[in-house]
């Protein structure tokens, strides 16, 4: 049932009964008969009754914390019961109907500080790390109403009403659609409507300048007219000695390529060390397959006026397969920004570095044949 006071235990009126067990005693404090041990915040509101007679403000004093004290000799058997009157200010109580305001900082305390607003304006928390059954620092949850247009589980905004971090958001169709977090940027100090920067989607995936997963890549950074450099890898470090700036793993522990740089240049550096490899052979022909290989000139259909050197993919993989990625003709299925499904190349590349081993074979197959007609 409702109540005042300290808690459900200590209401704003508690009454405390100690038996004397000696005589002699002129003074009253700590664990009465049942245990509870005597407190009181306002020595002015108390009764004290002696033997079922309430004894005068002049026959005893309350200077000393907790204790009933000036009293005259008890005597062994004697009953003195203190009924405890707490009072408390309400002056910054909050209205359960129209709220209200502190003027202050608020502290949530659990033993120690949980969760502070401070008067400045800041929230901290402070996860409970002793409650081994919930060590989350923060959580918010959002309960959808078929109503709610937005069911953002959070939402955090300037001042200007610009939306910043949020997290969830514009579900129509039921709790489980809420599933991304999306970040946001504006322009300038006026406008209400961010610019939706990056999102973390239900995939797991990290969007940046793209509302859009790409296939089925994890980390996706789209370029735009003012962004013409989506990614920059910029390192701080001194010296010309070379250092990573990209490391490729192909397990948590095994570095399979990396990119490397120093103070003038960079390097594409795939695994190459000879304890890796077996079976290794350098009586090959490469002139034949070099001859295989067809050079072209073309141009891509995105940049029609530039024309360029190269290879197709497919006419290069039957001859050096490890240098080609992807199938042939191959396509897939996507659903747009509409929700509609839609069809895709799903197009092959090629790592050139890989022909530079058939090129040195055949100089060096070449240069051979020329040494020999030569002595000839």
């Amino acid at each position: 049932m409702p109540y005042l006071g300290r808690s459900s235990q200590k209401a704003i009126r508690q009454r405390f009964i100690f038996t004397q067990s000696s005589a002699g005693a002129t003074s009253i404090s700590g664990a009465d008969d049942s245990n509870a041990t005597l407190r009181f915040d306002d020595g002015e509101y108390i009764d004290v009754i002696l033997n079922g007679i309430t004894l005068a403000k002049t026959e005893y004093n309350t200077t000393t914390a907790n204790t009933i004290g000036g009293l005259s000799a008890l005597s062994t058997g004697d009953v003195l019961q203190v009924t405890v009157y707490d009072m408390f200010n309400v002056a910054d109580a909050v209205s359960a109907s129209s709220g209200g305001t502190f003027n202050g900082g608020v502290t949530i305390n659990n033993g120690s500080a949980r969760m502070e607003v401070k008067s400045s304006g800041a929230l901290t928390v402070s996860s409970a790390t002793a409650d081994a059954t919930d060590k989350r620092a923060f959580f918010v949850t959002k309960h959808y109403s078929s109503s709610e247009e937005d069911a953002a589980a959070v939402i955090i905004q300037s001042v200007d009403g610009d939306t910043i971090v949020d997290v969830g958001g514009n579900n129509t169709s039921g709790y489980n659609a809420v599933t991304k977090i999306r970040f946001y940027t504006a322009a300038n100090n006026t406008t209400t409507s961010g610019t939706e920067a990056a999102r973390i989607d239900s995939s797991g995936s990290l969007l940046v300048n793209t509302t859009s997963r790409t296939g089925t890549s994890n980390f996706v950074v789209a370029a735009d007219t003012s962004v013409e450099n989506p990614v920059s890898i910029v390192s701080t470090e001194g010296g010309s000695t070379q250092r990573y700036a990209v490391i490729f793993y192909r397990t948590t522990s095994t570095i399979v390529g990396s990119i490397q740089i120093t103070n003038s240049g960079t390097a594409y550096v795939t695994s190459s060390d000879y304890r890796l490899k077996e079976n290794v052979s350098y009586t090959w022909d490469a002139t034949a397959r070099l001859k295989q290989l067809k050079p072209a000139r073309f141009n891509f259909i995105a940049d029609a006026d530039t024309t360029v050197d190269g290879f197709l993919a497919h006419e290069v993989q039957t001859i050096v397969p490890e240098a080609v990625s992807g199938t042939k003709d191959a396509t897939e299925k996507y659903t747009d920004e509409d929700g509609k499904e839609q069809t895709r190349i799903v197009p092959q590349g090629i790592d050139q570095a890989k022909l530079v081993p058939i090129l040195v074979k055949t100089i060096q197959e070449l240069e051979a044949r020329i040494t020999a007609l030569e002595n000839k």
